[in-house]
């Protein structure tokens, strides 16, 4: 009976043990469900069609070129629906069909298991059709005549034909699909290409952020302009502030082109625009079509982007992105790439321009506006206005906040104290201070008090979170104004405890002229008074970690008692040896140091205060942002390689 019951506990806790290590379903994603068929279409402007040759050349009488030529037109026609749709097509004059090199062909690659050709409507061709070769990873597979296959369905003018259907043999691979052209010479006959529709097994990708109950998501501006926004190489990219005014007020942007990237430069610097942010959803948009047509006049083209998240890389077909705004938002930025499939940790993006010199002179262009970034950030657990709360708002002036280095060195110090600001030049000098409340604001002396300096980038930190405010367009905004200018917001903050703020001057490495950091006040409102308590909230937790509460703390205090009980027993009884008056004085004076309690320390920094740098970058978020409570630090991501060269 004794060993069937020692068995019975054994395996108890054996059953125990498998079953806690058994892996638990994740809080925040989803378990993928079965991959399914999908159809992904390709337009005939994707970076994955590469047309060639790049450029034809019209002889002369010796047999010398006279002048090189796009054997390629892009045409862009609209519908009866109003819907515009942009094909690429060719002809046979000049065409040379038996020279692998100087062919007309369109090559598309893709990865799936069928693909569907599809080309213009017959109406929209300059030329009459003519017969096509078709190759799949070398090999042909048919010769089409298209004047016959038109005929076959030309039953709508107006609707893109399907000219060619390949299907495998039910596994996805990698595959190049090549088009070429026939024939040569005279009568002119020629195709089009309008879309390639290939068919694939969906992809297994990661659900949508899925937020907790103590999670909400908060979005966040990542302007051109914001200091964790590069450009390189440097010589490849303008900065411009466009003339056309947006919903939003005057925007900025940068923008490249490959005569600006590969014109007497090193032409193997490919233009990337950089940043890194922390996101569950990313939104990033380029120039407005009107700041476009401004920048680059007439007969520019979308050019062929390559974005990377991380180590995940996709081309972006911008030409699509801009081909469908209507007419009222030709002064808006245009989205040219979205995704709410991100993982909120820290991770790099990069957009690289792909397209290089043309042969015929023909403009390609890149342009990024902005980005707009879903952050997951703590939901407070308490509403505005608490429950028996009194709300009181205070300011610290500049005089009363700590600087590094400090007042105290004198003469050389090099903050300067003027009637309503401190200043400082662009060094790696700070300021600091601690204040109690839910909301602070930073405001900073207006530029017209120093015109012949310019405000230097800072980073601002709160608690050992940082953030990167956009001076530039903050500078934009504050205008000609003569008065104080907030410069940071922080709000929905714990009212109930003292925050660490502190702002230092930063630099970028192309940064020149005199910088300059200063500060005026800071504000800030508290709560007083003790707030009402919920009972939901206790509601909300399981009587199971109450009840494992007790337990433990039963246990401490039983431990405890126990002993002291021991001590008691083992310590001797107490015998006076000596009487009273020849017992010696052993009045012993303790001596305390006092150190300020957070209310003691609320709006002032003594001198000495925080005289350790401000901690490090953690998050890229700008003034606009709500900081709350540093987020999970995660491992750094390894980046992939410069994309292979583009083929010809």
């Amino acid at each position: 009976m004794r060993s069937s019951i020692l068995g019975f506990i054994v395996c108890s806790i054996l059953g125990f043990i498998v079953w806690m290590s058994l892996p638990l379903p994740n809080d925040h994603f989803s378990v993928d469900v079965p991959a399914n068929l999908t159809n992904t279409t390709l337009y005939s402007t994707h970076p994955q069609f590469v047309y060639a040759p790049e450029s034809c050349c019209m002889t002369g009488p010796l047999g010398r070129c006279m002048k090189r030529y796009d054997p390629f037109t892009m045409t862009t026609y609209v519908g009866p629906d109003s819907t515009k749709r942009t094909f690429f097509q060719t002809s046979s004059w000049g065409n040379e069909p038996n020279n692998s090199t100087l062919k007309r062909r369109v090559e598309i690659s893709f990865y799936g298991q069928a693909a569907y050709v599809y080309g213009p409507p017959r109406a929209q061709l300059d030329s009459r059709p003519g017969h096509i070769q078709i190759f799949l990873n070398g090999l042909v597979m048919t010769t089409i005549d298209l004047e016959a296959k038109y005929r076959e369905t030309d039953d709508n003018l107006w609707s893109p034909r399907l000219i060619y259907h390949w299907q495998g043999g039910g596994i996805d691979a990698s595959h190049i699909l090549q088009i070429s052209l026939l024939d040569s010479g005279s009568p002119i006959q020629g195709f089009g290409i309008d879309s390639v529709v290939y068919t694939s097994l969906e992809p297994r990708r990661p659900s949508t952020y899925e937020l907790s109950g103590s999670e909400k998501l908060e979005e966040v501006t990542i302007q051109d302009t914001n200091f964790v926004t590069t450009f390189t190489p440097a010589h490849a990219w303008e900065k411009r502030i466009s003339p056309f005014v947006s919903s939003e007020g005057i925007r900025t942007f940068h923008g490249t082109s490959n005569k600006l990237a590969y014109t007497s430069h090193d032409t193997a610097a490919m233009p990337v625009a950089e940043f890194t942010a922390q996101c569950a959803a990313l939104a990033i948009y380029g120039a407005s079509p009107t700041q476009l047509e401004a920048t680059f006049a007439e007969g520019f083209r979308h050019g062929h982007l390559q974005i990377c998240i991380g180590t995940t890389c996709e081309y972006i077909d911008t030409h699509q992105a801009y081909l469908h705004v209507p007419e009222k938002l030709r002064n808006e930025p245009v989205l040219i790439y979205s995704s709410d499939r991100m993982s909120p940790s820290s991770q790099a993006v990069k957009m690289r321009f792909l397209d290089p010199p043309s042969p015929v002179g023909h403009l390609w262009t890149m342009t990024f506006s902005h980005a707009v970034c879903s952050q997951v950030v703590p939901k407070w657990p308490w509403t505005h206005p608490i429950p028996n709360g009194r709300y009181l708002t205070q300011f610290t002036p500049f005089d009363k906040l700590g600087y590094t280095p400090s007042f105290q060195f004198g003469a050389f110090s090099p903050w300067s104290r003027m009637d309503r600001y401190s200043l400082a030049p662009a060094e790696p000098y700070w300021f600091s201070g601690m204040f109690r409340g839910h909301d602070i604001k930073i405001f900073v002396p207006p530029p017209a008090l120093f015109p012949t300096s310019q405000y230097s980038n800072v980073r601002c930190c709160i608690d050992g979170r940082c953030h990167y405010p956009d001076i530039e367009q903050w500078l934009m905004k504050a205008g000609d104004s003569h008065s104080d200018i907030l410069l940071v917001h922080y709000q929905d903050l714990d009212p109930f405890r003292a925050h660490q703020i502190s702002m230092t001057a930063v630099r970028k490495e192309d940064e020149v002229g005199h910088k300059v950091i200063a500060v005026s006040r800071v504000e800030y409102q508290r709560v007083e008074g003790i707030a009402a308590v919920d009972d939901d909230a206790f509601a909300a937790v399981p009587v199971g970690v109450f009840a494992a509460v007790v337990v433990v703390v039963g246990l401490i205090w039983s431990f405890a008692l126990s002993r002291r009980l021991e001590k008691m027993r083992q310590r001797p009884e107490n015998r006076s040896l000596l009487d009273e008056h020849q017992r010696p004085n052993t009045t012993y004076h303790h001596h305390r140091q006092r150190y300020p309690s957070p209310s003691d320390t609320d709006g002032f920094t003594p001198n000495g205060f925080d005289r350790a740098a401000p901690p490090p970058y953690d998050a890229y978020v700008t003034s606009d942002a709500v900081i709350t409570t540093p987020p999970r630090r995660h491992a750094p991501i390894t980046l992939p390689g410069p994309p292979p060269p583009r083929r010809f």
